[in-house]
C-alpha cells in the first residue's frame, strides 16, 4: 500500500508538473522559453510549492493567458511565496536573463534580473539558506566550509557577469580598441549593479549575505569607473595636439562624457574631466588652434561635467583643491560668449575661486567696456543740451554709472591697463559738460 502511495504521488507530482511548468515557464520568460521534458521533471518540486503559496491565487486564473502578465505576477509577488518557491524564482530568473544577455535584449534581461535579484533577497531574508546547508553539511566533507562564511558568500557569483557587462559596455574589454560605449548594454549593467548596491536597504539579512553583496556591487562600480577613468587618462596624453583633429581630438573625451552621462558624475569623473579639458586647452591655445571648431567642441563636451564640478565646490561638499581648474574651463567658456551671460560666466570664476586672475581680468574689462559704451554715449550730447535740468541729470546719472563700474573695474583687477584712459575720458566729459559727481 505504501508503495503504491509513493508511486501515486510521484504520478500525481508528475501529472501536476506537465500541466503547471510549461506555461508557466514561458510567461516568466517573456514567452521565449518553452521547457523540455528534463526541464519539467527537475521543477516537479517548483510545481508542488508553488501550489501551496499564497501568490498562486494571483496565478492560477491567468496561468493560460499571457496577456495577464507581467502584471499577474507582480501580484503574485505581493500575495507571497515560500522560500522555497522563491529559490526556484531566483535561479529561473538568473537562467533568463542570461539568456536574454546573450539574445542582446536589454529589455528582457533588467526585467528578469529584477526579478531574480528580489527573490534572492526574499530567500536570505528567511532562514530557508541555513536550513538548506544543514541539510546538506552532512555530505560535506570534515574540512568543509564554515558555515557562516559559506552562507554569507552564497551569491557573490551574482556580481561577475554584471560587472563584465558593465567593463564591455564602456568599451574596457579591448585595449588595443578605441573604446566605444554600448549604451543599452551600459544602462542594464549599471541598474543592474545598483540594485545590488541598495539590495540589503530595509530588509532583513541574518546571514549577512545581502550586505555583503551590496559592498561588492559598489565595489564593482567604483572598479569600473575608476578603470576607465584611468585609460581617459592615458589616452589624453596620447594625443598629438599639434596635428589632431576630430575624433582624434575629440574622442576619448567624447568617450567619457557618453559613460558619465550614463551611469552619474562622480568627483573622481568630473575632476579628471576638467583637468584634462584645461590642460589640452591652454596646448591648443599656445598652438594656436583656439580659434577651431574642435576648440569650440571641445568645451562643449565638458560643459556638463564642470557644471556638476561647480555645484561641489561652491557647495563646500567635495573636489576641495580644484577651484582654479573650474573657473579656468569658466574663462574659456566666457570668452566664447556675448551680452550679459559673459559676465555671468567670469562672476562665477570668481565665486568659485575668489582671485582668479584671468576671471577678475576678463570681468574688469567687461564693466570698463561697458562704461566706455556709456561716455561714447554721452559724448554724443551736446554741451549747451547738457544745461537743460532735465538732460542734465540724465547726463549726471549716465557718468556716475561710468565712474561706478571703473571704480568696480579698479576693485576687481587693479592691474587693467586701460582704465586710466578710460578715467581721463570720463574726465574729459565731466569738464566738457560741466558736470559735478557726489
Amino acid at each position: 500500500m505504501s508503495v503504491w502511495a509513493r508511486e501515486h504521488r510521484a504520478l500525481h507530482g508528475a501529472l501536476r508538473a506537465n500541466a503547471i511548468v510549461p506555461p508557466l515557464v514561458r510567461r516568466l520568460s517573456l514567452e521565449r522559453v518553452s521547457p523540455d521534458d528534463d526541464e519539467i521533471r527537475r521543477l516537479r518540486g517548483w510545481a508542488s510549492t508553488l501550489r501551496a503559496d499564497p501568490g498562486w491565487a494571483a496565478i492560477e486564473p491567468v496561468i493560460d493567458n499571457p496577456e495577464a502578465w507581467p502584471r499577474a505576477w507582480e501580484a503574485a509577488v505581493a500575495a507571497g511565496f515560500s522560500a522555497a518557491s522563491d529559490h526556484h524564482h531566483a535561479l529561473l530568473f538568473g537562467r533568463f536573463c542570461e539568456g536574454f544577455a546573450h539574445a542582446r535584449d536589454w529589455d528582457g534581461a533588467a526585467w528578469t534580473w529584477n526579478q531574480s535579484v528580489d527573490a534572492w533577497a526574499r530567500v536570505f531574508a528567511s532562514d530557508y539558506p541555513g536550513t538548506l546547508f544543514d541539510d546538506i553539511a552532512p555530505k560535506l566533507s570534515d574540512e568543509g566550509p564554515d558555515r557562516a562564511q559559506m552562507l554569507r558568500e552564497m551569491l557573490d557569483g551574482l556580481i561577475d557577469d554584471r560587472r563584465a557587462d558593465l567593463r564591455e559596455a564602456a568599451g574596457l574589454a579591448r585595449p588595443g580598441d578605441a573604446p566605444q560605449v554600448e549604451s543599452r548594454r551600459l544602462r542594464f549593467a549599471w541598474r543592474a549593479l545598483q540594485q545590488l548596491a541598495t539590495v540589503a536597504t530595509d530588509r532583513a539579512d541574518p546571514h549577512g549575505t545581502l550586505r555583503r553583496l551590496q559592498q561588492l556591487a559598489q565595489q564593482a562600480c567604483a572598479s569600473v569607473n575608476a578603470e576607465l577613468v584611468g585609460r581617459f587618462e592615458k589616452s589624453v596624453t596620447e594625443i598629438d595636439l599639434s596635428a589632431a583633429t576630430g575624433d582624434a581630438l575629440l574622442g576619448p573625451f567624447r568617450w567619457v562624457s557618453e559613460y558619465f552621462t550614463a551611469v552619474g558624475f562622480t568627483e573622481l569623473a568630473v575632476t579628471t574631466m576638467i583637468s584634462a579639458v584645461v590642460e589640452t586647452c591652454w596646448s591648443l591655445r599656445r598652438l594656436g588652434r583656439d580659434e577651431s571648431a574642435d576648440f569650440a567642441a571641445l568645451i562643449d563636451v565638458a560643459r556638463p561635467f564642470n557644471r556638476d564640478l561647480f555645484a561641489r565646490l561652491v557647495s563646500f561638499d567635495s573636489a576641495f583643491g580644484h577651484n582654479s581648474r573650474c573657473a579656468d574651463f569658466l574663462v574659456f567658456v566666457g570668452e566664447n560668449q556675448t551680452g550679459p551671460a559673459r559676465r555671468v560666466t567670469f562672476e562665477a570664476g570668481l565665486e568659485v575661486c575668489p582671485g582668479h586672475r584671468n576671471s577678475a581680468m576678463l570681468l574688469s574689462y567687461e564693466d570698463l567696456g561697458e562704461a566706455r559704451k556709456i561716455i561714447a554715449q554721452v559724448a554724443l550730447t551736446p554741451a549747451l543740451a547738457a544745461r537743460v535740468p532735465n538732460t542734465q541729470r540724465r547726463v549726471q546719472s549716465l557718468l556716475a554709472d561710468a565712474q561706478r563700474l571703473l571704480d568696480k573695474a579698479d576693485d576687481t583687477y587693479p592691474y587693467n591697463e586701460a582704465l586710466p584712459d578710460a578715467r581721463e575720458s570720463l574726465a574729459t566729459e565731466l569738464r566738457r559738460l560741466n558736470v559735478t559727481l557726489d
